[in-house]
């Protein structure tokens, strides 16, 4: 009998902690594929719900590779994104899973003591996501040059096969900022000059072609949906100018999108706007530059409009998808 308990419990081990994998171009794993299989070893008894991806998320999985006497490993790594405070990899851990809504997000780590506030006072890395695809995982990989400077990067399916293979996952952080959020089901990307005029944001201000592009974005999304629950229009500024006139300006232009959505055909209903400035910065470092055309350039991811759609897909099955 005590025998065929742990017999039960030795094949609820190895069930709960194979994962399947399949290599891309982008350092993401299809959860469709069956290529590969790639087991980890945990810090805590595995649970069923550890390595799920659901439909509406992404799972980022962030891992340090450390050096004998390497400080990194000794510190937690506090990890944001979007400025916000999303979880700690404490020491002596090397892996922690993380979900997060799909898109592209500025991602930040500071190291030792969590800062005060919302933003990371003592960013030791700073970069931008992959454009996020739900249901898939991501690897980053955070480490140690020759002289001990940290760096970061993101890295493929083999290239995190050959470190996370013996390596501890931290199963027990809980991510402050997936808890209470409800991720868009899709996010569309537009940048402001493929919109707007320069520092227009009326329909007088839109360029050639940018009324017809938003009602074949509103086809294509009425086509795409068997429900909608919402859609958000997010404008966003970039941070040249003051905090004022860069929130009027982001707020006119998602307005004016958002009134482009309702003249094409979508529901008025669940439509809103929101105007958010020079927040959630793409690029954060453009005062590297001192002419004004490379920094208005360089600007120029974080000058756009973001539509969200909350709701469901025609294609989606409404499931967890389970690793």
């Amino acid at each position: 009998m005590a025998r065929s308990r742990y017999i039960n419990k030795m094949f609820l081990l190895i069930l709960f902690t194979m994962l399947t994998y399949g290599a891309n171009a982008h350092a993401q794993i299809n959860h469709k594929s069956n290529d590969s299989k790639l087991t980890w070893v945990m810090d805590v008894e595995p649970t069923p719900n550890q390595f799920r991806v659901e439909s509406s998320r992404a799972r980022v999985i962030v891992f340090r590779l450390t050096k004998n006497n390497d400080d990194l490993m000794a510190k937690p790594l506090n990890i944001f994104v979007n400025g916000q405070y999303h979880a700690s990899l404490m020491p002596e851990h090397q892996s922690i899973a993380l979900p997060v809504c799909p898109g592209k997000k500025k991602l930040s780590v500071s190291i030792d003591a969590l800062p005060n506030g919302k933003n990371p006072q003592s960013a030791i890395v700073e970069d931008v996501t992959p454009a996020l695809q739900a249901g898939e995982i991501y690897f980053y990989q955070v480490a140690t040059d020759s002289n001990g400077k940290v760096f970061a990067r993101w890295v493929n399916v083999d290239m995190a096969r050959e470190v996370l293979n013996n390596v501890n996952i931290q199963a027990h952080t809980i991510s402050r900022v997936a808890k209470d959020e409800a991720c868009p089901t899709e996010i569309y990307s537009i940048n402001s000059s493929a919109l707007f005029k320069f520092a227009r944001h009326d329909v007088q201000g839109m360029v050639k072609g940018a009324t017809e592009s938003l009602a074949e974005l509103s086809e294509r999304i009425i086509k795409s949906y068997m429900s909608i629950d919402k859609i958000i229009v997010k404008g966003y500024a970039d941070p040249v100018g003051s905090d004022a006139e860069n929130k009027y300006l982001s707020e006119k232009r998602a307005a004016t999108v958002a009134n482009q959505l309702r003249a094409s055909g979508l529901s008025d209903d669940v439509i809103s706007s929101q105007g958010m400035g020079e927040t959630n910065l793409l690029v954060t470092d453009c005062d590297k530059y001192s002419n004004v055309a490379d920094i208005t350039s360089c600007n120029q991811p974080n000058r756009r409009v973001e539509i969200e759609v909350y709701g469901v897909a025609m294609n989606s099955t409404a499931t967890l998808d389970t690793h």
